[in-house]
């Protein structure tokens, strides 16, 4: 997921290069997106576990007024695009803002990354391996759960049960690999590290072919959008791009058997995804335009709040879900009673994500900082002292 800093506003998590402005507003347009985007994929996952799909209701319940909110928690897949383009953007931007100006440092790069992801991913992971040992009597394979926790379900193992959603942080950690080891290629100034940074691009290679790589395109398009911040006509582009998204999720929407209707994809669906995320990423300009922020100034304070636990949400509402399911069954229509249990099933989650947020996710800057002291405090180098190349650790300066 895309990191952000303390409460949670997307906006420190990005340096235009040098040659752009500065944003002088927060990217507020952004933190609203990151949290429609993992609400979205909540409300899917809610839908799907509360009632049958929209053909399989009551003849007489398949109205334009029920298909409404069945359309609206339908896009959850498309909502899980939104969150790779949007990593590209804030974190490949990132590394491409670090390398123009000559200050990215690997280091910071990998406490960065690891302490965002991995903070909050290891405990659910053990939550759900509780939920499925304590509640289900079905414990996972050592492989899958420790593949779940590194990135790598999907790759050695096929991840741990009552938490699919995970799937998508194999491919955020392996973004994050790739993008560190391709600013290393382009900074290296001595071989071997260059001759190390090639060789994890190898492992990035392999891991792909393992995966979805057309996934890694989509992150690097969001990282290229960071070029466009400066154009002149950044409200046109947005408008095609808003154009090119849309038609693509209708597109990506018919793709699918069973869902609503019959397919009728005019094209298949990978080359819709492809059209999501080139939509999106022409839209970024004007999503970080400081008009456009200033217009959700009001709400600056909600969207920060709702980006900053945006990943604890996204995380454990399906464990909690299918911890619910026995007690809760699929409803195979709209009644007060189905209606009372997606409630019921939203305010858990929501007092769950409030307490996983407060333990582990809150406190990914201060185990950040926590490291780069480490890190720093045996950090040896060389530097000039006047006229003279001197060793520097820890603060002390020696001839």
């Amino acid at each position: 997921m895309p990191i952000s800093p303390a409460r949670g506003s997307i906006a420190g998590a990005f340096e235009p290069p040098p040659s752009l402005p500065q944003p002088r507003q927060p990217l507020i347009a952004l933190d609203l997106l990151r949290a429609l985007a993992a609400l979205e994929v909540v409300l899917f996952h809610v839908r799907r576990e509360g009632f049958v799909e929209f053909g399989a209701l009551p003849i007489d319940q398949q109205s334009p007024f029920v298909a409404v909110p069945f359309v609206l928690t339908q896009l959850g897949r498309e909502a899980v695009l939104v969150f790779f383009v949007l990593s590209g953007f804030l974190v490949g931007g990132q590394i491409i803002s670090r390398l123009q100006c000559g200050s990215f440092r690997l280091a910071d790069y990998a406490v960065d990354r690891s302490t965002r992801i991995l903070l909050p991913l290891i405990p659910a992971c053990l939550l759900t391996e509780a939920i499925n040992v304590l509640v289900f009597h079905r414990p996972d394979r050592m492989i899958d759960f420790l593949a779940s926790t590194s990135g790598l379900n999907g790759v050695v193992g096929r991840g741990i049960a009552g938490n699919g959603v995970l799937w998508t942080l194999s491919y955020e950690i392996w973004f994050y690999i790739a993008g560190g080891a391709c600013a290393v290629l382009l900074s290296a100034r001595n071989g071997a590290a260059a001759g190390r940074a090639l060789a994890v691009a190898g492992i990035c290679a392999v891991i792909f072919s393992r995966l979805e790589a057309r996934y890694l395109l989509y992150w690097v398009v969001g990282a290229l959008a960071v070029f466009c911040l400066q154009v002149k006509y950044r409200r046109s582009l947005a408008l095609a791009g808003g154009a090119v998204a849309l038609a693509a999720v209708w597109q990506h929407q018919t793709a699918w058997i069973g869902e609503w209707f019959a397919p009728r994809a005019i094209v298949l669906y990978q080359l819709s995804e492809a059209g999501i995320a080139v939509g999106l990423a022409l839209m970024m300009p004007a999503l970080c335009s400081d008009g456009l922020n200033r217009r959700f100034h009001s709400v600056r304070q909600v969207a920060a709040m709702a980006a900053g636990c945006s990943y604890s949400l996204y995380l454990i509402h399906a464990p909690l879900l299918f911890l619910m399911r026995p007690l809760l069954p699929r409803a195979a229509a709209i009644t007060a009673n189905s209606l009372e249990a997606v409630l019921i099933r939203l305010i858990v989650i929501a007092i769950g994500v409030a307490a996983f947020y407060w333990c582990f996710e809150r406190n990914t800057n201060r185990l950040r900082r926590w490291l780069r002291g480490r890190i720093r405090s045996g950090d040896t180098r060389l530097v000039p002292a006047g006229g003279v190349v001197v060793e520097k650790r820890a603060g002390s300066v020696r001839g």
